[in-house]
């Protein structure tokens, strides 16, 4: 309970940082903004869920300072790099320990997050539909047509975040998840392993002290 207490003052900080209100205030009441609405899906459907992608968006500002980045898409991203799985089976979301079925199952939420996020935070959706291509069994293989016309800086910009939003998705579930990934004693190796093309940021990001070994 610390721990979440914790990390919601992390998060309110930013919000107030950014001018961020979950809420709007209007003539005929209060509703929830496009972002508020969207986060209290994720809880609803599953707050193990919800907690993971509050920790993925709070050391995505950590891991964009430390390579200069905009924190901005990284935090969007985080939030919201999950928000497909509100159109997961329930007990799917619950599982422990996957088959190779349920891998199958649980792929497509990446695209439903990608059309629920389109049209309203167009540069977080197309970070989060290429945030699980980068592993050698990623997905999904072929993307969407944008809606929007990406320069060519753009598009590897998007591609940078989606990479750096995966290493730390990875990460965080490895650490923190009851599940066969919390079972691996080196995280670090285990990173490298999966991400052999950004070792720089991992070896980083263990240096600046933003990730640990369990």
């Amino acid at each position: 309970m610390e721990e979440r207490v914790f990390l919601e003052q992390r998060l309110g900080g930013i919000f107030d940082s950014l001018g961020i209100s979950l809420v709007r205030q209007s003539s005929s009441g209060t509703s929830l903004s496009p972002l508020g609405a969207y986060l209290t899906i994720i809880r609803l459907k599953d707050e193990a869920t919800y907690w993971h992608c509050v920790r993925v968006a709070l050391c995505g500002v950590k891991v964009a300072e430390a390579l200069n980045l905009d924190f901005k898409p990284l935090f969007y991203a985080g939030l919201l790099h999950d928000i497909g799985k509100a159109a997961v089976d329930q007990d799917l979301l619950t599982k422990k320990h996957f088959t190779a079925a349920d891998y199958e199952k649980m792929k497509p939420h990446v695209l439903h997050g990608y059309y629920l996020l389109r049209g309203v935070y167009n540069f977080s959706a197309e970070i989060i539909l290429r945030h699980h291509r980068y592993y050698s069994d990623g997905y999904p293989k072929i993307l969407p047509r944008s809606r929007v016309r990406y320069s060519k800086e753009t598009k590897e910009l998007i591609d940078h975040f989606a990479k750096v939003l995966a290493i730390i998705d990875f990460y965080d579930a490895a650490t923190t998840r009851d599940n066969e990934r919390s079972k691996e004693k080196e995280v670090k190796a285990l990173l490298i392993q999966k991400f052999p093309n950004e070792s720089e940021i991992i070896n980083l990001c263990y240096e600046k002290g933003i990730f640990i070994e369990i």
